[in-house]
């Protein structure tokens, strides 16, 4: 067989390089793993002029599927694949999604948990006995507590103008550390005109007990007792000694541990005990405008106090933004905390903080955004506080302590976002 006066005699595959032994291999595979064969050809024809090969248009490079490449048995039993699958895929669920309360990760450190109940329930307390008043007055021996309380009503607004009269020392001054407490404090007497019935007969140091030993007393010139024929668990202490120096105008009275769960709102409870002036505590826990307060009054004038509940929720939803809400709900919560610890006997008082915590609660659940989201649990309100996310561990709640514990705020609140349901009420703080 003749190849022309040009041609050279085909080399064997260990005489050339690699990339003319790919050549040679692709020439001698058969034409069934072509994905696109091309019309038969003699590979050895080359050119006649100058003695260099022919060259041909490149094709373009075609796009194999899975089902145009052949490969023989023995290599596919003997190599393994390097990716399996296992069961089908799913769709993505983040898509706006929100945790459910099984799969909300707990809150971290710059978080807390926070439970707000729909309803308050009113504990049980012990009725002020009046030996324990003849302990601290053997003058009432016999006396019935509510002819006592009775009494200090008419004298309460003057006493309580009093406690401004007594200052305590700038050095320790609104507070003082509980984990060194003195027995007696020396205070300073601004107005040495008054009687000495008016001067003060202890100074209290509120504090929260779960704070820690370190925790910080607030101070509270206080008329024992006005507290003691209000509060049966009030502590016990004895009779009166102020001990007064005219001359320096400063008198010592005796320091009253008072552990209460909520400190910043103790002083509404007992600027109350001295004058159980129920409207001036409605105003202070829902602080609507006096114009509001107006028109709601003389709307409702003919109708029972619950009745007016969807009213002054309406308002409060108008006025204030959820983040003011929530502080009304703390102090609220706050106070009934107090009086349950401090066991105050007053029917009228407890009325009123379950008709502030309906209207400051009912307001929350108004202003909550159309796109809350649910969760459940029994006798509380859930929803969640804070930006919504695409991914649903980057979510973080926080919750108010059940009504038995103490109730704090936090500092670290963000746009609301929420969910609501029939009984607890979530809220969740972004870090």
């Amino acid at each position: 067989m003749s190849f022309g006066p040009t041609s050279a005699p085909l080399l064997p595959p260990h005489n050339i390089d690699l990339h003319d032994r790919r050549a040679y291999r692709d020439m001698n595979m058969p034409r069934s793993f072509s994905p696109s064969p091309s019309p038969p050809s003699d590979q050895n024809e080359f050119s006649k002029t100058r003695g260099k090969p022919t060259l041909t248009p490149r094709r373009p490079k075609s796009h194999r599927n899975a089902g145009d490449i052949q490969v023989s048995p023995a290599y596919a039993k003997g190599r393994k694949p390097s990716v399996t699958f296992t069961g089908t895929p799913t769709r993505p669920t983040h898509e706006h999604t929100l945790p459910s309360p099984e799969t909300t990760p707990p809150p971290t450190r710059a978080c807390r948990r926070i439970e707000l109940p729909w309803k308050l329930i009113r504990p049980e307390v012990s009725p002020v006995l009046s030996e324990t008043l003849a302990v601290m007055d053997r003058g009432l021996k016999g006396v019935p507590v509510e002819f006592v309380v009775h009494k200090l009503q008419t004298i309460g607004p003057e006493l309580l103008a009093s406690l401004g009269n007594v200052v305590p020392p700038s050095s320790i001054f609104p507070s003082i550390n509980t984990a060194a407490l003195p027995s007696e404090l020396e205070l300073h007497i601004r107005d040495r005109s008054q009687p000495l019935e008016a001067i003060p007969t202890h100074l209290l140091c509120v504090f929260n007990p779960h704070a820690g030993k370190a925790s910080k007393g607030h101070l509270f010139p206080a008329h024992s007792l006005v507290l003691a024929s209000q509060c049966s668990k009030f502590p016990q202490v004895g009779p009166a000694t102020r001990i007064v120096d005219h001359e320096r105008g400063t008198t010592r009275l005796p320091v009253v541990p008072l552990p209460v769960p909520h400190p910043a709102s103790f002083g509404f409870l007992n600027a109350y005990l001295y004058t159980r002036r129920i409207d001036k505590v409605l105003a202070t826990l829902i602080p609507l405008p006096t114009q509001t307060l107006a028109g709601i009054s003389a709307g409702m004038a003919n109708q029972p106090v619950c009745g007016a509940i969807p009213q002054l929720s309406a308002a409060m939803a108008r006025t204030f933004t959820m983040l003011a809400l929530l502080d009304r709900a703390g102090v609220i919560h706050g106070m009934w905390s107090n009086c349950k610890a401090l066991g105050v006997d007053d029917e009228r008082l407890w009325k009123v903080l379950e008709l502030a915590w309906d209207i400051v609660v009912a307001a929350i659940s108004d202003t909550l955004p159309s796109h809350s989201y649910f969760a459940f649990k029994p006798h509380n309100l859930i929803f969640a506080f804070g930006p919504v996310s695409s991914h649903p561990r980057q979510h973080v709640f926080v919750t108010f302590p059940p009504p038995a514990q103490s109730f704090h705020t936090s500092p670290h609140y963000r746009s609301p976002v929420a969910r609501k349901s029939g009984a607890l009420m979530h809220v969740g703080l972004s870090s």
